[in-house]
């Protein structure tokens, strides 16, 4: 099967990536290119902060992430009944068996409605504007 052609519009973008990023807005927050493209869309219309809130509630939820995947294998290694560096701590186990079920949904949590509210207005007010413009240059380019 022959390779699809990529039609370069510039350095750094291609129509392919033009039409992912037209046709979803997660798609196009999912691409670093992406992101920056829409960030200089947003500083020209003196909207990046949105986007710069987004970026950094998304941060603190990969570092959450980490910290809970951490602490589930310091207790999987350590206090599980069954682990394999077993601490003699059981009371204390149970008490931090049962806060991690407790903040395993929870996440942070502190921003999670700001944050989709946040997506939401870039979504609705900014992402059609940027589309277009995307769109108009793909033309000017052919």
């Amino acid at each position: 099967m022959p390779k699809e052609k990529q039609e370069s519009y510039n350095s750094d973008i291609t129509a392919k990536q033009i039409e992912e990023w037209t046709s979803s807005f997660d798609k196009l927050l999912a691409s670093d290119r992406g992101r920056d493209m829409f960030m200089e869309h947003l500083l020209n219309e003196g909207n990046e902060r949105y986007l710069e809130f987004w970026l950094r509630c998304e941060r603190l939820s990969e570092s959450y992430r980490k910290v809970r995947d951490e602490a589930s294998a310091i207790f999987e290694t350590f206090l599980e009944i069954d682990a394999p560096m077993k601490v003699d701590v059981s009371r204390e186990a149970e008490a931090a068996r049962l806060k991690l079920e407790q903040k395993e949904g929870e996440g942070f949590g502190v921003f999670d409605e700001a944050q989709y509210r946040a997506k939401a207005r870039m979504e609705q007010r900014f992402y059609p504007d940027f589309c277009e413009e995307l769109m108009r240059k793909k033309k000017a380019w052919k």
